[in-house]
């Protein structure tokens, strides 16, 4: 079975969808935007991320699925919504 991915065109589509600032949608384009950009993290091992998990340059988190440790490099597009949550959820661990 081939794998599809999406292309940088459809992510940059969805990204650029304008959702309401505030709304629980917008939290979801994120996330997913998130995921799309740090290797396609599922959602049970994007539910899981704290603060900690972050370095500022990786995330160090145990995938789930494969009960196996991963480091990803975080590229600039999903630094950028994390410093968007940064300030206002850092503390609610």
């Amino acid at each position: 079975m081939e794998k599809v991915f999406l292309t940088e065109d459809e992510i940059a589509a969805i990204r650029n969808v304008d959702i309401k600032t505030g709304s629980v949608m917008e939290i979801h384009q994120d996330m997913f935007v998130f995921a799309s950009y740090t290797g396609g993290l599922r959602v049970s091992d994007l539910l899981t991320l704290r603060w900690e998990d972050f370095d500022g340059v990786n995330l160090s988190i145990f995938v789930q699925k494969t009960k196996s440790h991963l480091s990803i490099k975080v590229p600039n597009v999903a630094l950028d919504i994390l410093a968007k949550y940064y300030d206002r959820y850092r503390d609610w661990e």
